[in-house]
């Protein structure tokens, strides 16, 4: 009887709670069909980057909680793939860190109670531009430095802007010239030339460049240096060695020696444009019509010791304007 009483009430009990599980899972599925309840979401943090910027500028990461309290959560934030936190602390939503490379990953993640509940990450892309610049002057082939600009030269200025989902050609550039008021501002014109038509010791050119919301906006300038055409002389015993560079030229008596001019910074297309005039002891001539930058001289065996002067003067046949003017020392000996 006893047992017949206990499978009766383990059966009344599985009915009831048939029907209680029953009436909750019908209230469930009314409730969230309902416009007046909410069902929670999975805790995420979304990142904005606040940075239009250069390398060693300072970058700002702000973090926006969807579907949990920023305030009750630690917020851990690193930088690249370090392995510890910059940051870490109760509610730290922003990260500002300097920028050290041009692309950099930021992460940060989202603790409460100790466990991790979301994390994310972004990029931080640094805006940068650099210049350029050439001048269309003369200088020897081997010479493995720069042409510099003179009186009349053409500069020509290139700006390198370096922004991620920018091309150049769709910038917008603003060039100055000492100062002046813009002298070119377009898009696209990321090349600008100009003409040096002062007698000064540097021209100092600036661009601004720009997207076409004005949202990104970067500013470079460059002192370019002008000089004036110059001429070097280099000598040697033998055509066959390599030429040496002195202010004070030896000459064993009984032997003769080459000195060879390279002109710098000349307005000129070709050596051929330029005369060479040389001046020593009134009876030296170039070595050939068509190498006047040649020279060779001879010290005779009876010839005394001493110093003797030598003198060079280059003229721009085109323009007959620029010229430059060398003084050597031969010792004789």
């Amino acid at each position: 009887m006893k047992r017949f009483i206990f499978t009766i009430f383990l059966f009344i009990a599985f009915f009831v709670g048939y029907l209680n599980t029953s009436a909750q899972e019908l209230d469930f599925k009314n409730l969230s069909n309902s416009p007046q309840v909410q069902i929670l979401n999975t805790p995420s943090v979304s990142l904005n980057v606040s940075f239009a910027g250069r390398v060693g500028q300072i970058a700002k990461v702000t973090a926006s909680a969807e579907n949990f309290d920023p305030n009750t959560s630690v917020f851990a934030w690193y930088l690249g793939g370090d392995e510890s936190p910059q940051l870490i602390g109760l509610g730290k939503i922003e990260f500002s860190f300097p920028v050290t490379k041009n692309r950099q990953v930021v992460r940060v993640v989202v603790f409460q109670e100790g466990k991790k509940i979301t994390e994310n990450s972004a990029v931080v892309n640094a805006f940068d531009v650099s210049l350029t610049w050439s001048a269309d002057t003369y200088t020897p082939p081997e010479y493995e430095g720069k042409a510099l600009p003179t009186r009349g030269s053409l500069v020509t200025v290139v700006a390198l802007p370096q922004i991620p989902n920018y091309s150049k050609e769709d910038l917008i550039y603003t060039w100055y010239v000492n100062g002046e008021s813009q002298l070119r501002r377009a898009r696209g014109a990321y090349e600008f030339s100009f003409r040096v038509t002062r007698s000064v010791d540097n021209v100092f050119v600036m661009v601004d460049v720009k997207n076409l919301s004005g949202s990104i906006s970067l500013r470079e300038a460059v002192n370019i240096p002008v000089v004036r055409p110059s001429v070097e002389v280099y000598y040697t015993d033998n055509l066959d060695s390599k030429f040496k560079y002195s202010f004070t030229v030896p000459l064993k008596r009984g032997n003769e020696l080459f000195l060879i001019a390279k002109p710098y910074n000349f307005k000129i297309d070709k050596i051929a444009d330029l005369s060479f005039i040389w001046k020593y002891l009134k009876r030296q001539n170039p070595v050939s019509l068509d190498k006047p930058f040649l020279l060779k001289i001879y010290a005779d065996k009876n010839s005394g010791k001493g110093s003797r002067d030598l003198e060079l003067e280059v003229l721009n046949k085109m323009t007959n304007q620029e010229r430059a003017f060398k003084n050597l020392e031969i010792s004789i000996n």
